[in-house]
């Protein structure tokens, strides 16, 4: 399924792009995967399209790899330690994931998106809003530190 998932990504990626406003929106996504599916001659059960729609929702609008953890009730703190990989607290008990960030930038991303939101930026160039504490979700708050090397 991962050919078959990068493959019908590489599709709508292109297809996002072509957006009227050159702004791609997450409501457009069900309906360009399913016909891209489609044109890529990919057959998917209804299942399977729910699952890579909110796959794709979460990797291009979203908070990628990060998202299903968020969701996980049982998981109470999600910690990042740059592309060395990512921790979580689940059930009290603090355990490694697969999840790995390729560079910086990456991770910089998912900080936009945190951030955007209430206002702030969190790059180099407005130090001052990546403010360690940020109210992100009450009860959520999110700490980043970015060094360079």
């Amino acid at each position: 399924m991962s050919a078959v998932r990068e493959r019908l990504e590489r599709a709508l990626l292109i297809r996002l792009r072509e957006a009227a406003d050159g702004r791609p929106r997450g409501e457009q996504l069900g309906a360009l995967l399913r016909e891209t599916a489609a044109t890529e001659r990919v057959a998917l059960s209804s299942g399977e399209l729910r699952t890579l729609e909110r796959y794709f929702d979460d990797r291009f609008f979203g908070l990628g790899e990060l998202a299903p953890l968020l969701r996980d009730e049982r998981v109470s703190e999600v910690m990042v330690n740059g592309t060395r990989g990512v921790w979580i607290e689940r059930d009290g008990r603090v355990e490694a994931t697969a999840i790995r960030f390729r560079d910086a930038e990456e991770i910089l991303v998912l900080i936009e998106r945190l951030v955007a939101p209430l206002g702030r930026c969190g790059t180099d160039r407005h130090p001052a809003d990546r403010d360690p504490g940020t109210r992100v979700d009450d009860p959520a708050v999110l700490r980043a530190t970015l060094r360079s090397r």
